[in-house]
């Protein structure tokens, strides 16, 4: 369960998902292999945003819910279609049932042209190298609304890839480091034991961290592709080590690099 806001949740459970789903590599023979991941990216985020942004905050023991199984993606949330929607013009228009939220969400980009996300979902997996098949459920009396991408053709999936998310799946359990750290080198660098570090930021900001440390000139895109996460989600955890006062930046953002700043 992530309990950041909103914005680091969305970027989270798109971490998550891509953790845990299959990413094939094609060499091209262009400067830069081609990736072919199980779902079209930009469906999910868009999934997710739309969860996030239409769930009922009133029914607080029921979060809004990612899960990854080998053959799906499903994305639920509490609070179906409003009350008295025609379900023949679901995907046509736009009835935000949280209004601020969605103007945030739109302010920061996250959020496009009302009413069109379900239409770019359609499209995105339309055009996506492998076929995906979509469902949208939504509950009687607007309980709960569930979209699930599910993979066509499973029984036919390359079985070193199968095998490969397996072990995807474990080594990234979500209480294990993904690096060996030396708990009293750490605290020796950022005056901070381990274990209250962990605590306050999470294991993905203490691998920064450490990235960080061993490399002064890492880029948030080669943090994004050490630990499986997006860019954006890279910058978020950079800007909370630097809000911290963990680390700050020497020179510009092209030819500078990282400083560790310790706690005293």
């Amino acid at each position: 369960m992530f309990k950041w806001g909103l914005l680091d949740n969305i970027e989270n459970a798109l971490s998550f998902i891509k953790k845990h789903t299959n990413t094939e590599y094609v060499i091209t023979g262009k400067p830069r292999r081609e990736e072919i991941h199980d779902y079209p990216e930009s469906a999910l985020r868009e999934a997710v945003i739309n969860a996030v942004c239409h769930r009922d905050y009133f029914t607080e023991e029921v979060p809004v819910s990612v899960e990854v199984f080998e053959d799906r993606v499903q994305i639920r949330n509490p609070g179906g279609l409003p009350k008295g929607y025609d379900p023949k013009r679901f995907g046509t228009e736009s009835i935000p049932r949280n209004l601020l939220i969605a103007s945030m969400l739109h302010r920061v980009d996250y959020i496009e042209k009302a009413g069109t996300g379900i239409s770019r979902i359609k499209e995105a997996i339309k055009n996506h190298k492998r076929k995906v098949k979509l469902k949208i459920e939504y509950g009687d009396n607007s309980l709960f609304y569930r979209i699930t991408f599910k993979k066509v053709g499973l029984a036919k999936t390359n079985k070193r890839l199968v095998e490969k998310q397996k072990k995807h799946k474990e080594a990234y359990n979500k209480d294990k480091l993904l690096f060996k750290i030396n708990e009293s080198e750490f605290q020796s660098i950022f005056g901070v034991n381990i274990n209250e570090f962990r605590s306050i930021f999470g294991v993905n900001i203490l691998n920064t961290a450490w990235l960080i440390y061993k490399n002064h000139d890492i880029t948030a895109q080669e943090i994004a592709e050490k630990l499986s996460i997006t860019k954006r989600s890279a910058e978020n955890y950079f800007s909370k080590l630097k809000t911290a006062q963990y680390i700050k930046r020497i020179g510009s953002d092209k030819t500078g690099h990282w400083k560790i700043i310790k706690k005293k």
